[in-house]
């Protein structure tokens, strides 16, 4: 486990690589760094996700990488990062296939996991649900066909 201000700065290294790969690739970060510090997260767990936003929302369909962003807040008794991209989006089916296996518990019992298209944020939500609760995790929200936009619930940490 380690914090957010952690994991942001190994995503902004990573960011810089893209960007070195893709002349077009701009990059903005929108998070408080004081209170990035009081959350807690995962070892690299955002960093897939920056990785799905330039591979799967911009290489895969054709298209030149122009935009990735990362926005927290503090939300309540938790902490939200999205990743926002203007890429190919996502397919109403999909998103929702994707936010009914979230929803699942961590460990399913008895459950059939529904067959989801790629295993990545899937992998990445287990580990965040498993380290830290049911009520963490990832969330794909409605991007209307236009970019992509996953949510990730982190704990706050208990030395805030």
């Amino acid at each position: 486990i380690v914090t957010l201000a952690d994991e942001l700065q190994h995503i902004r290294y990573y960011a810089n690589v893209l960007q070195l790969r893709s002349e077009t690739l701009r990059t903005s970060f929108r998070v408080d760094e004081q209170q990035a510090h009081t959350v807690a997260c995962v070892r690299l767990t955002m960093q897939p996700l920056i990785e799905n936003a330039f591979r799967h929302g911009y290489e895969k369909k054709g298209l030149d990488p122009d935009w990735i962003e990362v926005v927290g807040e503090r939300v309540d008794n938790y902490y939200t990062v999205r990743v926002i991209d203007h890429g190919a989006g996502m397919a109403p089916e999909q998103i929702q296939l994707y936010n009914h296996a979230f929803a699942l518990p961590a460990i399913p019992s008895g459950e059939v996991m529904p067959r989801l298209p790629g295993v990545g944020l899937w992998n990445v939500h287990r580990r965040i649900r498993l380290t830290f609760g049911e009520q963490y995790g990832l969330m794909i929200e409605d991007n209307r066909q236009h970019g992509f936009v996953i949510q990730v619930r982190l704990p706050l940490s208990e030395k805030q």
